[in-house]
């Protein structure tokens, strides 16, 4: 079985926003929440962060998450 890996770090980066602070403030997301996700700390995933996620950065939810295979 694989698993699901965070790409947050990624689209952050490319929208040149530097500071999870600024996501937070501008989205009403908790920087608990945020700092989880990115870090790949976060066992479960609610609609509305990846909704708000995805409207943020002008993204898809496959821009955020991907699956990943384990290694054999």
């Amino acid at each position: 079985m694989g698993t699901i890996k965070t790409k947050l770090f990624v689209v952050r980066a490319k929208k040149g926003i530097k500071s999870m602070q600024i996501v937070a403030k501008e989205t009403g997301l908790s920087p608990a929440t945020l700092y989880n996700f990115e870090n790949g700390r976060t066992k479960r995933v609610d609609y509305n962060t990846l909704a708000s996620l995805c409207q943020y950065f002008g993204c898809e939810v496959g821009d955020l998450l991907e699956y990943v295979e384990d290694e054999e």
